[in-house]
């Protein structure tokens, strides 16, 4: 019974700690994009934005390798 508490509890935790990650992503490259760089309209299809979040969309929990991952992305 203690076990299937505390999965549930890391299953939320995981699946909070994706979307704190793309809303801190959002963040960071809203703030280069406006502070820093003058970055062009994309002029091809893609979307560096648009991208990050439709890869995130495939992650329904986030893990340690996640967190790591997205750092170095």
């Amino acid at each position: 019974m203690e076990k299937d508490k505390q999965d549930r509890f890391f299953e939320r935790f995981q699946t909070s700690l994706r979307e704190h990650l793309l809303t801190f992503n959002d963040g960071v490259i809203a703030i280069i994009t406006i502070m820093v760089l003058s970055i062009p309209a994309p002029r091809s299809d893609g979307d560096f934005w648009y991208d990050a979040h439709r890869i995130f969309i495939t992650f329904k929990r986030a893990t340690k390798q996640v967190v790591i991952a997205d750092f170095f992305y």
